[in-house]
């Protein structure tokens, strides 16, 4: 809500409007008018059969008051909005619920200011080369709950300034270097709830200003090399509820800054000794609920102050527990 606020003074300063006086809720047709703050409303709208059904009614009760736009509980097949027209300075539209299977190209390229799209909890499997054009000062893009199977070659291309990406609860099998291509601001990304099977070498070599990547919830068996190539500003990276076996040499060489690692959950047996290697800033390392029988003798000697350690519901030797304890970065050792 403060984030919102804060957007709605900068719109206001940037177009010179006064955020003063109030706007009664009013019910028209399909549509209903909140106030957010005075002068300034959104738009909410449900019930649409079809693309030219919502573009008829909201044409016909859009005015240059309404900077936001929802659309809820409608049936929509293929959609866009090309032929609605909406205020210079509108920014916020999210559309839910409303059965949308395909975004074709050109979708919301008269949304030039457009700041937030939502199109979660629809049935989305296609997105069409260039559905995302003219969205140039997108920040947060949110394809949660649908039913997105792979994405198309530089389907982000047109997004430079996006920062936060739900791709959440699809049925996305693989993620590659050329599906987030052109993400070069992206701060966090989630991928959680789908079928991932594996990491591949450079995955985000374009996205290398990621402070978060939430991976977890997938069938991820196997890391490639260098499969984090190039996140050297990666601060939280989640794995859990995977099915990882194996932690191999160095395979989160270059996560120089990570602080927090999340392994909880897996199916791991096997970790290199120089698994960590690399990892001098991490603060919390969760390794509970795996299948480890053996911790190899200064596996965590990279790391210089591990404030938690977490490797309860192991197969671990009382040796093993007692070189952990033993361990003098470690500030906080949890097991069984």
């Amino acid at each position: 809500m403060e984030n919102l606020v804060f957007k709605l003074f900068l719109m206001a300063a940037l177009f010179g409007i006064s955020l003063t006086g109030t706007i009664p809720q009013i019910h028209s047709g399909k549509c209903s008018s909140n106030p957010l703050f005075h002068t300034v409303e959104e738009k909410t709208c449900s019930e649409f059969n079809s693309v030219q059904e919502m573009e008829k009614e909201i044409s016909a009760v859009i005015e240059e008051s309404v900077w936001q736009l929802t659309i809820e509980n409608s049936s929509f097949d293929d959609f866009d909005m090309k032929n609605v027209k909406l205020p210079e300075r509108f920014f916020f539209l999210s559309i839910s619920n409303s059965k949308i299977k395909k975004l074709v190209s050109g979708a919301f390229k008269t949304l030039a200011l457009l700041d937030t799209l939502e199109l979660k909890e629809n049935q989305i499997e296609t997105l069409e080369g260039g559905a995302f054009s003219g969205l140039k000062l997108l920040n947060l893009l949110d394809l949660s709950k649908n039913n997105l199977k792979k994405l198309p070659k530089d389907v982000f291309l047109s997004l430079p300034r996006l920062i936060n990406l739900d791709l959440s609860q699809n049925n996305l099998v693989k993620i590659d270097s050329n599906d987030l291509k052109g993400l070069t601001r992206l701060l966090q990304l989630n991928l959680t709830y789908n079928k991932i099977e594996e990491i591949e070498s450079d995955t985000f070599k374009d996205t290398n200003k990621l402070q978060d990547i939430y991976l977890n919830n997938n069938q991820i068996k196997y890391i490639h090399e260098n499969a984090f190539g190039g996140l050297n500003k990666i601060i939280s990276l989640t794995l859990s509820d995977n099915k990882i076996e194996k932690l191999q040499e160095s395979v989160f060489k270059g996560l120089d800054v990570l602080q927090e690692l999340h392994l909880e959950n897996n199916l791991i047996k096997d970790i290199d000794k120089l698994s960590f290697s690399g990892l001098g800033n991490l603060k919390y390392l969760n390794l509970s609920n795996n299948e480890i029988t053996n911790i190899p003798e200064n596996v965590f000697g990279s790391i210089q102050d591990l404030f938690v350690l977490d490797v309860t519901h192991n197969k671990l030797s009382e040796d093993d527990i007692k070189l952990l304890k033993n361990l003098n970065n470690v500030q906080q050792l949890y097991n069984d």
